[in-house]
Formats: C-alpha cells, structure tokens, sequence
C-alpha cells in the first residue's frame, strides 16, 4: 500500500472515530464530566492502531480539563468497544485523550478582540 493510500485511510478512520465518539458520549456515556466533551478532532497513526482524541468542553464555565481527561480515560474500554462494533474493524485503535488548548485559545482571543472592540466605542 502506497503510503498517500495509509495516510488517506487513516484519515477517514479518523473522520469516523470523531463520528462515533461523538455520538456515544451525547447518547451513552453517564459520567457528566465525559458528556461534557465535544471531540473536535483525531489523529490516527498510519498503521491505525493508535488515536489521539482531542476535545474541547462544552460547558459555558470551561469545566475542569484534567477531571473530564480522566473521566474519558476510565470509559476508554466501553469507547474502544463501541468503536470496534460500530466500526467492524480488524484492530481498535487504542484512544489517548487530550484537551484541545487551540479551540481554547481561540476562544481567549475572541474575548480579547471583543473587549478591544467594546472599549473604542465608548
């Protein structure tokens, strides 16, 4: 297999696994710290055994990062298997979770930029 042919694979696992994390967190998972992610993206590596989740909170108060990590490490075994159902895949991809800092940062930068802007009209 070519490797543009792996990466492209890989990316559409990828676009899946963000699919049906997605939607069993929102449907199944009770632990309110792990509902409270939203997955904004994955990586898979190439051979597809490994996935970096990244996620950002929900929350409008930002919650607790390192809290709602953990919750999502302990469903990682129900994940994995749901994964492997929905999916019908030969290997399931071992999940590693991360908080998306970008989106966070993103949003810090948005209230930056409109508190500058709400201070020049007055």
């Amino acid at each position: 297999m070519a490797a543009g042919t792996s990466s492209r694979r890989a990316e559409r696992v990828a676009s899946e696994v963000q699919r049906v994390l997605g939607q069993v967190l929102v449907q199944d998972i009770r632990d309110e710290r792990a509902a409270a992610a939203n997955i904004t993206r994955v990586k898979v590596t190439p051979d597809l055994r490994h996935a970096r989740v990244y996620f950002a909170l929900l929350a409008a108060d930002g919650g607790d990062a390192s809290e709602t990590t953990a919750a999502l490490e302990r469903a990682a075994p129900y994940l994995r298997r749901r994964l492997a159902h929905d999916l019908g895949m030969r290997f399931t991809p071992d999940l590693e979770f991360f908080f998306d800092e970008e989106l966070d940062d993103a949003r810090r930068i948005d209230s930056l930029l409109r508190s500058l802007e709400h201070g020049d009209e007055s």
